[in-house]
């Protein structure tokens, strides 16, 4: 399964926390489906057999530590954007958090309009991250080889790759290091 979804469909979000009163508004916003789940066993579960495009996590679960689950959802899905939610004492925890992978930390308690924000922005940046991923695994080499042969001995050769295939000079410098063993200078 994919974090993508198809344009004008409702992002389906799981919801890791024993307090779910703050997500019914969620719920009235229309814009998202939810999944709720009270501990990491049943989120793990959900993770793995359904099309998951965020999942909140409150830094206390029932049955573990948010980091814990945090590092398992991460072999899963490399993509899935994850948003940890804490209240006050947690910041031992948060840390570890955003070491196992989470996309974003927020302090609760938190409006619900921020809340909304957060989880639209979050999910967009991993929606770029995962089509930046998808383009450099998607490369044509035999067209990156013309070109080069074409352009050889420009001046400007890395500006006009990084333009004409849309892509960063980091990317740019990777997708040539993996596939050839070197990079431009």
């Amino acid at each position: 399964w994919t974090i993508m979804r198809k344009r004008g469909t409702m992002a389906k979000i799981l919801i890791v926390d024993e307090e779910l009163s703050l997500y019914n508004t969620l719920v009235l916003n229309h814009k998202y489906i939810l999944t709720l789940c009270t501990n990491s066993t049943d989120a793990l579960i959900t993770i793995r057999n359904e099309e998951i495009n965020l999942m909140i996590c409150e830094s206390k679960i029932q049955d573990t530590e948010s980091p814990i689950l945090i590092k398992e959802a991460r072999k899963y899905s490399k993509f899935l954007p994850i948003i940890l939610l804490t209240g006050t004492g947690t910041y031992d925890i948060a840390v570890e958090a955003l070491k196992a992978g989470a996309d974003n930390l927020i302090k609760k308690p938190i409006p619900i309009t921020q809340l909304v924000d957060e989880i639209d922005s979050t999910i967009s940046k991993k929606e770029i991250e995962f089509n930046n991923q998808k383009n450099e695994t998607e490369f044509n080499y035999s067209e990156i080889d013309q070109f080069i042969n074409k352009n050889l001995f420009k001046k400007d050769l890395v500006s006009l790759l990084t333009q004409k295939f849309n892509m960063s000079r980091s990317s740019l410098h990777r997708t040539l290091k993996k596939e050839y063993g070197k990079s431009l200078g």
